[in-house]
């Protein structure tokens, strides 16, 4: 009976109880026997609270195996839908940064077009009508662009105003973090500030530094901090290390995005790459790279650089 109550649902196994009683117990007065009946009921107690015992001890099994199986499933669920809601936050805040660097340039276009025919001498009909059809479509693009901005901005969110970070910002954000204590040292490789660089580009390359310092700040405090960023001809490397935790309690500044979620949206969403690793002997590594040319293939030399 209690491994019938363990195995089937307990409405059944609580039938399975009744009816075994039942049986037993008609069984047991109609059969001739030399013992009293006193006797024949004592037995029918006992074999009742052993049953009924059995019974329970079944079904409290069965449904702390089920209450577990059904955690671990709502627990693997609550995970993916975590990790898809992130995904999708970072992909808006992207889409978001995206909207601030185009609307740039943009407009940049619209001013140019409208201003041509009266900066330029000997403008004709033609070429004025044509600077005037840019301008226009720059503007309708720019339309187009905010209204899709506010679906994607939350209500309660305020309007970022800010000139977005660049390549040129890594320093200043070193700094910040050396003032608060933490030893971090930056390296820097090729030339350096943000001409030449697409400045969604930079956007991203601030914005994997900035997390990635912000991880070794809050899981390793007190750790060493090595920041190394190469510039190259096809493309811009970034490699984030940071050793063992060193001390407690100290205080972390929020992060860019969702950690290494968004790391890598950001670096993908350009044609890049992101890895990231634990060290052997405590610490962990971040390394990106980020194409200059958004048609050039993907580069994997920083992989040569040995983290450890």
């Amino acid at each position: 009976m209690g491994t019938i109550a363990y195995r089937v649902r307990w409405v059944e196994a609580v039938i399975g109880v009744v009816a075994n009683l039942l049986v037993s117990g008609t069984i047991a007065m109609l059969l001739p026997t030399a013992r009293s009946a006193e006797s024949v009921g004592v037995d029918l107690v006992v074999f009742t609270s052993t049953a009924g015992t059995l019974l329970a001890t079944g079904i409290v099994l069965q449904q702390r195996r089920a209450i577990r199986v059904q955690l671990a499933r709502e627990r693997r669920v609550s995970e993916e839908e975590r990790a898809r809601r992130l995904v999708a936050e970072e992909k808006t805040r992207i889409a978001r940064e995206l909207h601030d660097v185009i609307a740039h340039s943009m407009s940049v276009i619209n001013v140019q077009a409208s201003s041509a025919p009266y900066r330029l001498a000997d403008v004709g009909p033609d070429v004025r009508q044509e600077f005037e059809q840019m301008a226009a479509s720059s503007r309708r693009a720019l339309a187009e662009m905010r209204s899709l901005l506010s679906v994607l901005r939350e209500d309660d969110r305020p309007n970022e105003l800010a000139p977005q970070p660049g390549l040129a910002a890594i320093p200043g954000l070193i700094a910040a973090v050396d003032r608060s204590g933490t030893w971090i040292n930056l390296e820097w490789v090729g030339e350096f500030g943000d001409e030449g660089v697409r400045q969604i580009v930079g956007l991203a390359a601030y914005r994997i530094v900035q997390e990635a310092v912000s991880n070794a700040l809050r899981h390793s405090p007190g750790s060493h901090i090595d920041v190394r960023c190469t510039r190259e001809p096809q493309g811009l490397s970034l490699l984030i290390t940071n050793g063992p935790a060193r001390r407690r309690g100290v205080p972390v500044p929020g992060g860019a995005g969702n950690g290494l979620v968004g790391m890598r949206e950001r670096a993908t969403s350009l044609g890049g790459t992101l890895e990231h690793h634990g060290l052997p002997a405590g610490g962990y590594v971040v390394r990106a790279w980020l194409p200059l040319d958004p048609k050039a293939p993907v580069d994997h030399s920083d992989e040569r650089t040995d983290a450890a």
